[in-house]
């Protein structure tokens, strides 16, 4: 029993990998998508406190491309969190697009 946790302890010793520094392209593709995110924040945002149709609809169209962006790197990420994979980028993406989404639709049926 204990050779087996042994032999467990050094496979898992030998598949950890030193954390990933520096930008990967897959977190420039994740950051790109929170900023993206972001922007669709900020304009739902502003599409609420001044209404405007047109800020509605471009809020709504940015948080929904960061979301289906962050989505397909968070499936698509090799590994967890420092690995390169821009996991936490794509997890970022997805909530502030939801709520850049969320902003927009709410200006739009005040607008």
């Amino acid at each position: 029993m204990r050779a087996l946790f042994v032999m467990l302890a050094l496979t898992l010793a030998a598949e950890a990998e030193p954390p990933v520094r520096g930008l990967t392209p897959r977190r420039a593709v994740a950051s790109g998508a929170a900023l993206v995110a972001l922007a669709a924040c900020v304009t739902g945002a502003l599409a609420l406190r001044r209404p405007a149709r047109r800020r509605a609809h471009t809020a709504l169209t940015l948080g929904a491309l960061s979301v289906t962006t962050g989505t397909f790197v968070v499936v698509t990420a090799p590994g967890g969190f420092g690995s390169g994979g821009g996991l936490a980028g794509g997890i970022a993406a997805i909530a502030l697009g939801l709520g850049g989404a969320a902003l927009g639709q709410a200006a739009r049926r005040r607008a």
